[in-house]
């Protein structure tokens, strides 16, 4: 918490004492010329006989009690909305490393839709599912590729659309091996283009003036059959350098070089491997976490400080303040 302009809330309510000091020596010196003579020598004053038993009766003393009482609960209300008036003079504001409004994650889906990745691919977008579920006021995209890459869905902020396309998804990849999805098989170009198809999921981010967390999770095997533009390694670099990083989901196979080559292009990024099984959902929590992990970090670098107004305090104190007053007043009615 910090104040901007104390001395305007200082100056407030010292402005609003000054009043209520002018008002009270006004009221008094009232009363004393009043009571003083006048210029003819007389005094302008009521004299009532049996004063003292008046004072002395219950109900005289009980009223008079309770004058002073709801005179006093003013007094305190307009001290309340003095200091209340005073903290939104001053603007109170939050400074955070984070904005609790700021929603600045981009994730983009990356998907092999080979032959040899058609054994998990349900599974993998099963796994995408959980992510968009636990990430859904970010900005969620999905790329398959094979030879070629394809856009399912841009970078999206509308969960009901992302879930509904990922269910779509789902049932495509289960019936990949006699229906290809469009476009991602170029006769010629080979199969299964790793890198290339990172390459692509990497240009698919826009915004890239701004400071927003990047990341892709990237299902594939990482068995190459063609001739690629870029390869693994070279594609992480371009990530890397975009700010991107980069989750590799892979199926759990005896392809010792294919996995360590896709765990040192995750690492190189930031980011890391996780392994999956045929008919099982990989542990998206390590996922998420570095996502979130990744958003702050990004929004430190963008802006280490980050204030936004916290005016509830002062005009909860303003309100109760008056409320008070209003209920003294209504109670000190004739």
């Amino acid at each position: 918490m910090a104040v901007m302009w104390w001395w305007l809330g200082a100056a407030l309510v010292v402005a609003l004492v000054v009043v209520g000091v002018a008002g009270w020596w006004r009221a008094s010196h009232a009363d004393a010329r009043r009571d003083a003579p006048s210029d003819k020598g007389e005094r302008r004053e009521f004299w009532v006989a049996h004063a003292d038993r008046l004072r002395g009766l219950p109900r005289f003393q009980r009223l008079v009690a309770q004058r002073l009482r709801w005179g006093r609960l003013t007094l305190v209300g307009l001290a309340v909305a003095a200091v209340g008036a005073g903290l939104l003079g001053a603007r109170v504001v939050g400074v955070s490393n984070d904005d609790e409004l700021m929603r600045n994650r981009d994730v983009m889906l990356c998907l092999d839709v080979s032959a040899s990745m058609a054994p998990v691919d349900t599974s993998v977008v099963r796994s995408y599912q959980r992510i968009s579920g636990k990430l859904d006021t970010d900005r969620l995209g999905l790329v398959a590729f094979d030879s070629s890459a394809v856009v399912l869905f841009p970078l999206t902020s509308d969960a009901g659309f992302v879930q509904a396309h990922l269910s779509d998804a789902a049932t495509r990849v289960g019936d990949i091996d006699h229906e290809p999805i469009a476009g991602t098989r170029i006769a010629g170009l080979g199969s299964s283009l790793v890198g290339d198809g990172l390459a692509s999921c990497t240009s698919r981010f826009d915004q890239l003036d701004q400071p927003r967390s990047r990341t892709i999770v990237l299902a594939t095997d990482g068995l190459v059959s063609g001739q690629a533009v870029y390869s693994i390694t070279q594609a992480a670099d371009a990530a890397r350098s975009k700010g991107i990083m980069v989750f590799v989901v892979a199926p759990d196979n005896d392809d010792a070089d294919a996995l360590a080559t896709l765990r040192a292009a995750a690492q190189a990024t930031g980011g890391q491997l996780l392994t999956i099984s045929p008919g099982r959902t990989t542990n998206t929590n390590a996922v998420t976490s570095a996502v979130q992990a990744q958003q702050r970090r990004a929004i430190r670098a963008a802006n280490p400080r980050r204030s936004f107004d916290r005016p509830e305090f002062g005009a909860a104190l303003v309100c109760v303040g008056l409320a008070l007053v209003t209920l003294a007043r209504w109670r000190q009615r004739p």
